[in-house]
């Protein structure tokens, strides 16, 4: 993971960072359940599970995914917890679960940064 040089890394971060021996991505079929052939368009709920330094840029990641997929962000509700995990309400069609299949933080992070 590359972290952004103007980031502030807390001591425990650090701490936390160096205990991880692997880090396990769902799949694609894992990320997205609940959904059936016929469903067309409906609400959709992502869950994410951001680090807590990066916590706000994960929300401003997603919301814009989502936003250039067709969501009028008006209408998306979301929840974030202090422990950073993030529940965000919108409603989407086949094109929207489409963009956001196999989506990771991290990846697209590396990525653009």
């Amino acid at each position: 993971m590359v972290l952004n040089k103007s980031t502030n890394i807390t001591k425990g971060f650090q701490t936390d960072i160096r205990k991880i021996s692997s880090l396990g991505i769902l799949s694609e079929t894992e990320q997205i359940q609940g959904i059936t052939e016929e469903w067309t368009k409906g609400r959709l709920e992502a869950v994410l599970h951001p680090f807590d330094v990066d916590r706000n840029l994960t929300i401003e990641h997603f919301m814009k995914l989502i936003n250039d997929s067709g969501v009028e962000l008006d209408n998306v509700k979301y929840k974030q917890y202090e422990s950073g995990v993030t529940f965000i309400s919108f409603t989407g069609d086949r094109g929207v679960l489409d963009s956001i299949s196999g989506y990771n933080h991290y990846e697209q992070y590396i990525l653009y940064n």
